[in-house]
């Protein structure tokens, strides 16, 4: 965690925004379920990766994600004006879980 970290924070300094956000992927990929990582150590440089690829990240988002599972539904919008806020839905338990999304742009679900 703490390398990636260390890597995203280096492909940011030199402008690589492509390699950047895949390593930011990653990275949100491995957090646990209060957001950090294995350590305070991997904590600290993943999420100083997180903000700055945040910061330097273009919010040219307009998509929508479509939450479904049996009869329940939900649709969450990200756009320009959301782009970077978090979006928590609580979904019913014990169902298949579809996600579909449309527009343009890049979320992470």
């Amino acid at each position: 965690m703490e390398t990636t970290g260390h890597a995203t924070l280096a492909l940011l300094q030199r402008g690589d925004v492509l390699n950047a956000s895949r390593a930011t992927r990653w990275l949100v990929g491995q957090r646990n379920p209060y957001g950090g990582f294995v350590s305070t150590q991997d904590t600290v440089v993943g999420l100083q990766a997180m903000i700055e690829s945040a910061q330097s990240a273009s919010f040219d988002v307009d998509s929508g994600v479509e939450l479904t599972t049996g009869e329940w539904s939900h649709l969450v919008t990200v756009n320009e004006s959301n782009a970077d806020v978090v979006q928590k839905v609580e979904i019913p338990e014990g169902e298949f879980l579809r996600l579909e999304s449309s527009g343009s742009g890049e979320v992470v679900v």
